[in-house]
C-alpha cells in the first residue's frame, strides 16, 4: 500500500511583500490511492497505459480525448467482441461512444475492478479502431496463463468485423477524481520529477511574509 510523506526540509528564506505574499506548498497531483488513469485517444488510436495492474475495489478511469473512442471490456479470444457476444448483453463494462471536439472531455468512464484474478480485456467499439490496434488490459499480469498483448492485438487486426456491445454497462459516467487541485487565484504553480512523481509546487496569495520551504514526497 502507498502511503505519501511529506517531508519538510528546511526554510529557504523570507521575503516581505507587504500586504500580499505568497507562500509555497507541495502537493501530489494525480496520485490518488486506487485511481488508475487511462487516456484515450490522447496520441491516436491508443489507450495509454494499454497495460493497468489494478487491485480489487480499486478504479480504473477511462479519460477521453478528441475524436469519437469507447471502451468496451471484450473477449481474448474473440477480439474487437464484447464479452458474452451471442446476445450482445456483456457481462463487463461499455462506455458508449464519447465524441469530444477539442482537449480532453468533463467527464470520465469509471470502471470498479471486481476481480482482480482474471485479466480484462478491452478495445474500441467504433469504427475500425479495434482491428487498428486500439485495445488494452487490466492485470494481464495476474493471469495465470498463456494470454498475451501481442496475440490479442493480432486476432484484433484480424477481426472481420467490431461487434458494438447494446447498452452502456458496467461503468460510471461522471467527474474525475484524478483532476489537478484547483488553484486560488493569482496562483503561480511548477511541475517537477520527484522519484518518478508528478507533483503541484502551488503558491497561494495570503498576507505576512513570503517563506519558501522545500518538500519531499516519498512512497513508504
Amino acid at each position: 500500500m502507498y502511503q505519501a510523506a511529506l517531508v519538510a526540509v528546511g526554510v529557504l528564506g523570507s521575503l516581505a511583500l507587504g500586504k500580499n505574499t505568497a507562500a509555497v506548498e507541495v502537493v501530489r497531483r494525480d496520485t490518488i490511492a486506487g485511481v488508475h488513469r487511462v487516456d484515450v485517444g490522447k496520441n491516436g488510436l491508443t489507450f495509454e497505459p494499454r497495460n493497468v495492474t489494478a487491485k480489487e475495489g480499486e478504479i480504473v478511469e477511462f479519460h477521453f480525448w478528441a475524436g469519437t473512442h469507447s471502451v468496451a471490456e471484450g473477449d481474448y479470444f474473440d477480439a474487437c467482441q464484447p464479452e458474452n457476444a451471442t446476445n450482445l448483453n456483456p457481462a463487463g463494462f461499455y462506455s458508449g461512444p464519447i465524441t469530444v471536439s477539442s482537449g480532453e472531455a468533463a467527464d470520465v468512464f469509471s470502471v470498479t475492478v471486481n476481480n482482480s484474478a482474471s485479466a480484462m480485456w478491452f478495445y474500441s467499439a467504433v469504427d475500425d479502431q479495434c482491428q487498428k490496434g486500439m485495445l488494452g488490459v487490466i492485470n494481464l499480469a495476474r493471469k495465470l496463463n498463456s494470454q498475451s498483448f501481442e496475440t490479442y492485438a493480432e486476432r484484433a487486426a484480424d477481426a472481420d468485423y467490431v461487434v458494438v456491445p447494446a447498452a452502456v454497462t458496467g461503468g460510471r459516467l461522471g467527474p474525475a477524481t484524478t483532476t489537478a487541485p484547483t488553484l486560488p487565484e493569482n496562483t503561480q504553480f511548477a511541475m517537477k520529477e520527484n522519484a518518478g512523481e508528478r507533483v503541484v509546487v502551488r503558491m497561494s496569495r495570503c498576507s505576512g511574509a513570503l517563506v519558501a520551504s522545500l518538500g519531499l514526497l516519498t512512497l513508504l
